[in-house]
């Protein structure tokens, strides 16, 4: 499910034409891709820099939970909103034109983004996590039918995805196709993911995974010593309301660019909010 961009390609920000019809005809198919190098190396480092000291500082205080997820720390996943400031929320990173010409083509050029985080793997975990899927059924009435994609979630790591430091596997080829209900039932999810193909996520630094979010898959522990951060964003159809809405202040919204504004339209956008350049639970600080 890898695919390679060329340097016109990567320099122009755009796929070639019959590139980009395979892309998305592979991604409905399989449930998830992998493009690779489209931030480069150079720019990714510089992205991992500011993200390793919001990071670092956020480690500090955060206490493992007991759920599945985590097991109590065995897994080592730390999951953690960004900044809503930059590098985090510039234009190659949340409005990308070689992700958007994908994704418009399946969530229509009206999507949103609704979902700024970070999901990463610490040294020390020992666990993977359960397989899962990220969204159960849309309508609960669609017992017996899929759902046509409805969001597409976004990862993009900050440094080489390798087995030692976890890169998480998923199962392509039609788990994100199964009737609404499977989604369910965990147990069976287990069950079938034991007997079912899956693959690690093995990429380079600044590559794009791209995934229906119903694709099932896991985090993996991280046998290295370095954090393995991975970004992810959540893109969704519209009318699609079933996300929470993030805290944006009015003075950085309005300095983004055109398509960042119109795809966190749906946002709590509020003077009431003022930038901050950490994270402790919270993506701003209200103004009393």
């Amino acid at each position: 499910m890898n695919i390679q961009l060329s340097e016109e390609e990567r320099k122009n920000g755009r796929m070639d034409a019959d590139k980009l019809e395979f892309a998305t005809a592979l991604l409905r198919a399989n449930g998830a891709i992998i493009i690779e190098d489209v931030l480069g190396a150079e720019r990714t480092d510089y992205i991992n820099e500011a993200f390793t000291k919001v990071l670092t500082e956020f480690e500090k205080n955060y206490v493992f939970g007991d759920g599945e997820f985590n097991a109590g720390g065995a897994t080592g996943n730390v999951r953690m909103d960004l900044p809503f400031a930059a590098p985090f929320i510039e234009d190659d990173v949340v409005a990308n034109p070689i992700f958007l010409d994908i994704a418009e083509q399946i969530l229509g050029r009206d999507l949103t983004l609704r979902y700024l985080a970070s999901n990463n793997s610490m040294p020390g975990g020992t666990k993977k996590q359960p397989v899962h899927s990220d969204t159960g059924p849309l309508f609960p009435e669609t017992f017996n039918f899929t759902t046509p994609i409805h969001s597409l979630v976004l990862h993009v790591p900050l440094c080489d995805f390798t087995e030692l430091n976890g890169a998480t596997e998923f199962y392509p080829g039609g788990t994100h196709l199964n009737p609404d209900h499977v989604f369910k039932n965990g147990k069976m999810i287990q069950k079938l993911g034991e007997a079912m193909h899956f693959q690690a996520a093995i990429m380079p630094k600044g590559s794009f995974l791209i995934r229906d979010k119903k694709t099932w898959h896991r985090g993996c522990p991280n046998r290295s010593d370095k954090p393995r951060g991975l970004f992810t964003f959540i893109y969704q159809r519209a009318w699609d309301a079933t996300s929470g809405r993030m805290p944006i202040p009015r003075n950085v919204y309005d300095n983004l660019s055109e398509r960042a504004k119109q795809l966190f339209r749906m946002e709590d956008i509020s003077d009431a909010y003022e930038p901050m350049d950490n994270v402790k639970g919270l993506y701003h600080i209200r103004r009393i």
